[in-house]
């Protein structure tokens, strides 16, 4: 006799949404099921361990271009949360401080006039030694499409070294004197990618 006992949501299968929760769930990229994360949970997750490596079924590049269509439209919306997201990763939490410090310069780029603000309140939080500060202006020159070295970003340079003590400031720019992000182009020279606490006083004037 047929019935409905092939119906049992204790063994839902990977591939299907569990029965009465079907709303709460969606499409993952393994092919599968999986409860929906929320903006808040999906921007902190990837603020901590970061988009710079390949995960199981997504490549690193996929990863990334997310990360940063989320960010950007966070900055434009809620630029609040989301600095205080980003100054609390970038506090010493986060994996690495590569996601926080991009996040950064992406919210610095909203249009947003707040975000602007918040950009500048949380930029001491976020740039915290002379090794961020080079990351930070390796990608801001790298990524210019995104955001140029305009006067938010050079008042927060100038707010950075005006926020150290002499002694401070000589001990970051000392230790760290230039670095390389990335590999260097086949027959390059000189890596694109590298850069010195020397063109940073140069770019921005010091």
């Amino acid at each position: 006799m047929s019935n409905y006992g092939f119906i049992n949501s204790h063994t839902t299968p990977q591939s299907q949404s569990i029965l009465g929760q079907e709303q709460e769930m969606a499409a993952n990229d393994a092919g599968g099921f999986g409860f929906k994360m929320d903006l808040e949970t999906k921007v902190r997750r990837a603020l901590y361990f970061g988009t710079t490596s390949n995960s199981y079924y997504v490549s690193k590049e996929v990863l990334t271009q997310d990360f940063i269509a989320t960010i950007r439209a966070m900055a434009d919306t809620e630029p609040k949360k989301l600095a205080d997201l980003i100054a609390e990763a970038g506090s010493g939490r986060a994996y690495k401080m590569n996601a926080p410090i991009l996040a950064l310069i992406l919210l610095s780029a909203s249009k947003n006039p707040e975000a602007k603000k918040e950009f500048r309140r949380i930029f001491p939080d976020v740039i915290r030694k002379g090794n961020h500060l080079l990351e930070f202006n390796q990608y801001v020159r790298n990524l210019r499409i995104i955001r140029s070295t305009g006067s938010v970003v050079k008042k927060a340079v100038w707010q950075w070294f005006d926020g150290h003590s002499v002694a401070d400031l000589a001990y970051q720019v000392l230790k760290y004197k230039s670095r390389t992000f990335g590999e260097k182009a086949k027959g390059e020279k000189r890596s694109r990618n590298k850069i010195s606490m020397r063109d940073i006083l140069r770019l921005y004037r010091v």
